[in-house]
């Protein structure tokens, strides 16, 4: 069968060669041509559309592994942290077995804000963030006002409803 790619060229083709014929047979022809094209234009908008569904359950897949990938890390870190309590409060700071060695160590000190107002300003960076209001430049646009460095653009894009 052919490609949609291929049938578009056979119809333009066709318009080019059916001029010389009667109106009434170049419409029966082309007629017929672009019955061919629509019918595989819908078997390829059908086609997206089982890429689509594939998509969205494979996106419901991921989310639902992610939940689960959460639970389990959560499960371990209690676990790990009720092990760790137990070892502290019998004393025990080194356990070893063949596969592994549970040992209890010290952290490396970490800083702890409790206000930030009374931080020194060395001590202190600041950050300053830009952005562009693309809303606000497009009523500006549309209302006929030249905004240097932007403007208005439209495309096309293919409905499947």
């Amino acid at each position: 069968m052919d490609s949609l790619y291929e049938l578009t060229n056979e119809y333009q083709e066709a318009l080019s060669v059916l001029e010389d014929l009667d109106d009434e047979a170049v419409r029966d022809t082309l007629d017929a041509m672009k019955g061919t094209i629509e019918v595989k234009s819908i078997n390829v908008a059908k086609y997206v559309g089982n890429l689509l569904a594939s998509a969205t359950a494979i996106d419901t897949a991921m989310k639902q592994m992610s939940a689960r990938k959460t639970i389990l890390e959560n499960k371990a870190k209690r676990i790990k942290e009720y092990l760790k309590k137990n070892m502290e409060i019998n004393k025990i700071y080194s356990i070893e077995c063949p596969e592994f060695v549970l040992k209890i160590v010290n952290n490396p000190p970490k800083v702890v804000i409790g206000e930030e107002d009374l931080i020194p300003k060395k001590y202190k960076t600041s950050k300053v963030t830009t952005t562009i209001n693309k809303n606000e430049i497009k009523k500006a646009l549309s209302s006929g006002k030249e905004i240097s460095g932007a403007k208005l653009e439209s495309s096309t894009r293919l409905q499947i409803k």
